[in-house]
């Protein structure tokens, strides 16, 4: 009958569905392209690689179910098949070991430490009963920090250890005391949750200032995400060593490129910022670049008004060249923050 076959149908789809999610590490080297330490008589120096867990680096898109579950044990990720366990110490051996079993350099293999961050700081103004949940994902932090850092026994593969504590102050520096103490031979911290209080940008000077007057010299201090050019010259002034930023894909998202003008100052190495918006139709018939000072590949070859039809059109490669804009001159900002800072 059609009852029947609708149902041996549905039982064969169901044979078929995946059933979890493997978080199996693969090696760095071939999965980017890295080129052989060999090259060139070993005269190549191969770039620098973090492994860091990115589900806290996202926006929640889910309305009905929670993307991460935590217990004392490990944290619960929800993914295309489910919600995924992840233990730290499967997370270090299955995820950091088999990434980094190619010859990448002393220096240049690094990981974050799994994390348990509270998501109370979507909302700075918002009230909630927090106390014992921000405590617990406190303590399970510092203990998966230690957990993972003693487990860490290569030394080519370098620890840096999550600091959490959402957007209160006095949390985020005892939990930064608490790793300081427990955790030995780590290359660093990372400041975990901060680009969710960013919108308070003193409030995010507060908290990232006092941390970095807690850190001992001898550590080395990241943040892994940063949404706005206020916050990444704020993390430079107060000495942050690893800035990571989502910023060239936010904006080409929206359309708009991003031009700095740079300074030979050190401690203010940019003298002014300004957004070009490709969406606007003063752009349809200008013939220039977005930037006549800048030499990446899209204001090399293409100008505004190309830029701005596929835009229009929306065309994936016109958000392709504002990012890869973007991306140069955020490229540049760092080179120059480097160079000052040698």
């Amino acid at each position: 009958s059609t009852m029947e076959r609708c149902n041996e149908s549905v039982s064969k789809l169901v044979k078929k569905k995946l059933i979890g999610y493997s978080f199996q590490g693969k090696d760095i080297r071939k999965h980017l392209g890295i080129p052989d330490l060999s090259r060139d008589g070993g005269k190549y120096k191969p770039p620098g690689v973090m492994i860091v867990p990115s589900y806290d680096l996202f926006p929640d898109t889910s309305q009905t179910r929670s993307t991460l579950i935590s217990t004392s044990k490990n944290i619960s990720i929800l993914t295309s098949n489910g919600h995924v366990k992840v233990f730290p110490d499967s997370y270090f051996s299955d995820v950091i070991v088999k990434s980094f079993t190619s010859d990448l350099g002393d220096e240049n293999c690094h990981f974050v430490t799994l994390h348990d961050e509270f998501k109370e700081s979507l909302n700075v103004n918002e009230t909630f009963n927090t106390d014992k949940k921000l405590k617990a994902s406190i303590a399970r932090t510092i203990n998966w920090n230690t957990l993972q850092t003693n487990l860490n026994e290569f030394d080519h593969i370098k620890s840096w250890a999550s600091v959490v504590g959402g957007s209160d102050l006095t949390t985020r520096t005892k939990c930064l005391r608490d790793v300081i103490s427990a955790c030995n031979n780590v290359e660093g911290v990372t400041y975990v949750g901060l680009h969710r209080i960013a919108g308070n940008i003193s409030l995010y000077k507060s908290i990232l200032g006092n941390c970095q007057k807690i850190l001992p010299q001898h550590l080395k201090s990241c943040i892994l995400e940063t949404k706005s050019v206020e916050e990444i010259l704020v993390a430079f002034e107060l000495g942050v060593n690893v800035i990571g930023s989502s910023l060239p894909q936010l904006l080409a998202k929206e359309g708009k490129a991003l031009i700095f003008s740079l300074s030979n100052n050190s401690k203010k190495p940019v003298q002014s910022h300004s957004f070009i918006d490709l969406k606007n139709p003063i752009c349809a018939r200008d013939k220039s670049p977005i930037s006549g000072s800048c030499q990446c590949m899209t204001c090399r070859r293409h100008s505004r008004s190309y830029i701005h039809h596929l835009v229009q059109c929306k065309e994936l490669l016109g958000k392709m060249l504002i990012f890869l804009h973007n991306f140069h001159q955020l490229l540049n900002l760092f080179s120059s923050i480097n160079s000052e800072s040698a």
